[in-house]
This record gives structure tokens, sequence and C-alpha cells, in this order.
């Protein structure tokens, strides 16, 4: 007897063969069919007790892996009642395990229906969607819902799963102002380093024209020059970073010539390009981009650093500006150190460098191609870096969408300097003083004071054609300084100028609504005080002529 072609039993009887009628034959293939049968319930049988087993054994195995989920996980009918909940989240003494008890039950009391409801309704699942419970203990809880169906597809429930995440919430809450407290820093370290910033460049500035200095002496002042404004850069690179960071940069866009910029930023460099074979390939035509101006000098600035910083005395370095169809490309090559196949991805990130040592360290914070990256995302250009490894140089190339060129405008009058009667308000007796001295060495007359309120007195004595203020003044600050100024018919008119180690859109647009008509930022660039005061003078010159 076979049952299913495997062999179960066999029914063995003897007899003489004469005795074996019509009749017996028949019977003892009845019996071995009643056997057979026999046999397949009791294979049957066997296979169900197996199954059950390992059913139990598997929802033994879901109902402890269920009973010990750092989650609550809910299971609910068609109409949205709960039927079973974790176990070890249900309410004390909740035998059918299906009510919580504290944040969980105002949770489930209060918000969830809803979201329940859509997902019966919809048969559509939710993911993370963030529910908050105020009042009483406050607690943070993300969702998913999911419906659950039959084997046909009809739609039998829904399935939640809540997670606390309310720990989490504190725990970015603590990181938020752990960066806000960061980023006060660095603005305020910014601040203090401008300050005896601004007296060191005021002090070379000096030094700079006294006529026919010694050689000692000329050749410190240029020390001192290129180092201060070394050190400038790297305080501004350090807080733009964070800036552009948290979104904190405004461009003010405009059609630029990138053509024009590049031999700008090339020219101011040239004394450290004599070093290398500099290789510049400008089209024909000047090539157009809607950008900041400022910014984009910026970009190229850091770029052709890098280039500098790690390329050996005499190697080439390459900038190529040409057209690609709409776009415009820009590429900064050199034959230096290369960049690491490990590090390549990671190269426009804050701090990070190449591998230096102390005998072979390039310098620098690992700030100017994570600033440059950052300006070009905010432009909307692609900022791309190539490299065939350790010692096969580097490349950087910017692509940009390409802009018409502006109509012609009529050249700008020349503007010429007259005298000015200007008091300086700077409680920093070295950078007021050097500041009075150069501003006296163009021409100008200048009285200083050390803070807001002999200020006051002082415009008591003289109306002044401008006032340069600094705004962290020790009692009465700039901004509150500024606003009694606006505040008073007989001094609301006088060109404010403010001067200060922060130069954020915040800061700016604070300085704009107490009154200040322009911000220059610590330390303060000679030639650009210069044409400040030049419109200040041609503005009086104006009032004058009527």
């Amino acid at each position: 007897m076979r049952d299913r072609g495997e062999l179960r039993a066999v029914l063995w009887a003897a007899c003489p063969a004469a005795a074996l009628d019509a009749e017996l034959q028949e019977g003892l293939r009845r019996i071995s069919t009643m056997i057979a049968q026999f046999l397949e319930r009791l294979h049957i049988l066997e296979a169900l007790r197996r199954s059950e087993a390992s059913s139990r054994r598997s929802s033994a195995e879901l109902e402890a892996l269920y009973a010990s989920l750092p989650v609550c996980v809910s299971i609910h009918d068609a109409d949205g009642a709960i039927l079973r909940i974790n176990r070890s989240l249900a309410a004390p003494g909740d035998a059918a395990v299906t009510s919580f008890e504290g944040c969980l039950a105002r949770l489930y009391a209060e918000q969830l229906p809803q979201w329940i409801e859509q997902v019966l309704q919809s048969g559509e699942p939710l993911q993370d969607v963030e529910l908050s419970l105020v009042g009483g203990q406050p607690s943070s809880w993300l969702c998913s819902f999911a419906p659950i169906r039959y084997v046909d597809g009809t739609l039998r429930g829904a399935c939640a799963v809540v997670q606390d995440i309310t720990e989490l919430k504190h725990v970015e809450a603590a990181l938020r102002e752990a960066d806000r407290e960061k980023d006060d820093f660095l603005a305020m370290l910014g601040h203090e380093l401008r300050n005896p910033m601004a007296a060191m460049r005021n002090a070379t500035e000096l030094l700079a024209r006294i006529e026919q200095p010694p050689p000692q002496l000329q050749r410190l002042q240029g020390v001192f020059d290129r180092q201060t404004v070394h050190t400038a850069k790297l305080i501004d690179g350090l807080l733009d970073v964070a800036r552009v960071a948290r979104g904190k940069v405004q461009l003010q866009l405009g059609p630029v010539p990138i053509g024009e910029l590049i031999a700008q930023v090339i020219d101011d460099r040239r004394q450290q390009f004599a070093r290398h074979t500099l290789e510049v390939r400008l089209p024909e035509e000047e090539l157009w981009a809607i950008a900041d101006r400022a910014r984009m000098v910026q970009i190229l600035d850091n770029l052709l650093s890098n280039a500098l910083k790690f390329t050996p005395q005499g190697a080439r370095i390459t900038v190529q500006l040409e057209r690609s169809g709409e776009r415009g490309i820009l590429r900064v090559a050199d034959e230096g150190v290369g960049i690491e196949p490990e590090l390549l991805p990671r190269i426009f990130e804050p701090f990070r460098q190449g591998r230096t040592t102390l005998a072979h360290a390039h310098g620098g914070l690992g700030l100017g191609l994570a600033l440059a990256k950052g300006l070009c995302d905010l432009h909307g250009f692609d900022l791309a870096a190539t490299s065939g490894g350790p010692g096969q140089g580097a490349s950087f190339s910017i692509l940009f969408a390409l802009a018409a060129a502006p109509e012609a405008s009529a050249p700008a009058s020349r503007i010429d300097a007259r005298q000015l009667k200007l008091l300086i308000v700077e409680d920093n007796t070295d950078i007021a003083e050097t500041l009075a001295e150069l501003l006296q060495a163009d021409g100008h007359y200048a009285e200083t004071t050390a803070c807001a309120e002999d200020a006051l007195v002082a415009l008591g004595r003289s109306m002044p054609d401008a006032i340069l203020c600094d705004i962290g003044l020790p009692g009465m600050d700039g901004l509150e300084f500024a606003r009694v100024l606006r505040a008073d018919a007989r001094l609301c008119e006088i060109e404010l100028v403010a001067m200060t180690g922060f130069g954020d859109a915040s800061t700016r647009a604070q300085a704009t609504s107490a009154g200040f008509n322009r911000l220059l930022v610590k330390p303060v660039r000679l030639d650009a005080l210069r044409q400040c005061l030049l419109r200040v003078g041609a503005a009086r010159e104006h009032q004058i002529n009527g």
C-alpha cells in the first residue's frame, strides 16, 4: 500500500492459490483500501500536529517580540476600536490588553483616532507623523499607520506604531542651543579679534605713509600689512562658514563679469603667482553671470588661494573660463600635491584637509573650499573637484548659468575729494587715534570721543559732516546713539557710518533700522572708507550749491 507513491504498509496473506476465489480477492482489496485510508488519516493528523506545534512556536516567538518592542504597536478593527496593544504598555489590571495609562492614554484619546480614521478611509499608509501633547507633562511622539487587509484585499483594520521621541526632542533642542551658542561665540570672537586688527591695519597704513623710510621699516611694514590682511581673511572665513551653514548669508544679485573678476583676483595676488607658472585662458567675449559680486570674488579668491597653497614653486596653475552652450565653466587646475581618493568625496567639508605633518604643513583652517562650495550652492552654481590622487594635482570647476550682458551705462562722473569735518566715536583708543591720523593725512579734520555721551557734548559745540561710530560702545551703545540723533531735528541729517566687528545680516538690519546710512566692518579697509567719504563730500557739495 502506497501513500502518494511512498510505501506505507504491506498486507500479506498466505493460502493456496486455488482457495482464492473471486469473493475473497475482492475482500482483501477492500481491506487493503481501508488500511491505506486509515494510514492516510494518520499521516494527515501527524502533519497537523507538526503544523500546530510550529504555529504555536511561531506565535510564541511573535508574542515575545511584540511584548518586548520598545515602541507601542496597536491593532485596530475596521471601526477603529483597539483590538490589542503591547502587554508591557497596557494599563495595570487590563486583562484584555486594550487600554493605556498616562501620556499614551491621552495620545490615543485626543489625537490618534483621526489618523486611524484617515487610514481606514483611504486605505493608504501614513509615515512619520509627529504629534505633541501640551499641558500637564508635555511629550512628543512619532507615529506611523498602515492598513491591515485579508488575503482577498478586503480592509480588515489598521495598525499604529507609536514611538516616544520626547527625549530625542530634548536632545535636538540642546544641540540647537549649543549650535546657537557656538555661533554667538564665533561672532563675539570675530568682533573681539577685529578690534585689535583694526588698530593694526590703521598703524600699517600710517607706516606706509612715512616718507623715505629705512629699508628695514619698509620691510616690516609690508610684513604687518600682509599678515593683517591674511588674519582678517581667516576671521571672515570662520564666520562666513557658520553663516552659510545657517542660511544667514544674503546675496546681492546682479550681472557680474566673470572674466573681469578673475583678472582682478589674480592681480590682487600677483606677487604670490610670480613664484608659479600661471596660465590664464579667457574667452574673447566677456561671460556674465547673475551673482553677488563680492561673494563671487570670495569664491575665486578661495579657489586660487587653495591652488597657490598646495602647488610647489615653479609648477603650473591654470585658470580657464569658457562657454559650454548656455552655461559657463570656470576651471582652476594645478600641478600640486593632489587629493587622496578617500578625501575627495569630503573635500568640501569644513576643516577638512589632506594629510599634513609639522614639516609639510600648508597652513589654513580648512575653510576656504567649504566656504566656496557653500557660496556656490547659494548661487545655484555647481562646484566640483577632481584629482588623479597624491602628486597628480587637482582641478576645481564651477558650472554656472550664463546671463545677458547689461546695457552699457554712462561713465560715472569723477568725484573730487573735499575736506570734511568728522567725528569718530570709538572706545578703543588705538583704533580711534590711528583712524583720526589717517583721515587727517587725507586732508580731513577728525575729532575723537570715547562714548556716545561725550559725542553728544561735542555735537553741541559744532556740527560735523559725518560721524564714524562704533556700535559696541559702553553706556549708550551706537544703535541708541543713532536713534537719539535721528530724533533730534538739528542732528537728524548728519551722515552716520557704523563701524563694527559684526558684519552679519542681522547687525546690518539693526544698524539701518536705527538710522545709520552705511556700515563698515572692522578692520575697515581704507579704500572703502575713502569711497564712503567721497560720497558724503559729494552730497554736501550738492547741498551747498543748491
